[in-house]
């Protein structure tokens, strides 16, 4: 088992071709790596807290729920 990248891939082992995802830190970070890879990212809405998917090019953001509007450094990344 030393061979195993992470827990879901000793999971898919375990139950086979299942899927089976897991919320373990380190997997956490690698997905939020590749949605930032393609031009996204995961933020806070710096008034209400609201979980936000924004994309990188924009120089402003809005809040649906709250109307909040500011640049990124007021929406805090979700995952530092």
């Amino acid at each position: 088992m030393s061979n195993i990248k992470n827990k879901s891939e000793s999971i898919k082992e375990h139950y086979g071709e299942e899927t089976v995802q897991t919320t373990e830190l380190t997997e956490q970070k690698d997905r939020l790596e590749r949605i930032q890879s393609n031009g996204y990212n995961v933020v806070n809405c710096g008034s209400c807290g609201t979980v936000i998917i924004i994309e990188l090019k924009d120089d402003l953001i809005n809040c649906s729920n709250c109307n909040y509007e500011s640049e990124h450094c007021d929406f805090p990344d979700f995952v530092y």
